[in-house]
């Protein structure tokens, strides 16, 4: 059985603050965008902070 594909982009910010900057919503978009292309969809790109602290950014709303 074939498990279907999906991308799922995580990362640290070295910060420590897990609040997505403007840069990160630019490379969620693109990976949206890449995805649609190739037909493998971005499930999510979370980004972690201290203190195990992460933000969803599906969650959040920039990925539908």
């Amino acid at each position: 059985m074939t498990e279907p594909l999906l991308i799922k982009h995580v990362l640290f910010h070295p910060s420590g603050n897990p609040k997505p900057s403007r840069k990160d919503k630019e490379v969620t978009n693109r990976l949206v965008h890449a995805g649609q292309i190739i037909g493998v969809p971005l499930q999510d790109h979370i980004i972690v902070g201290d203190d195990g602290d992460y933000v969803r950014l599906r969650e959040e709303g920039y990925i539908k």
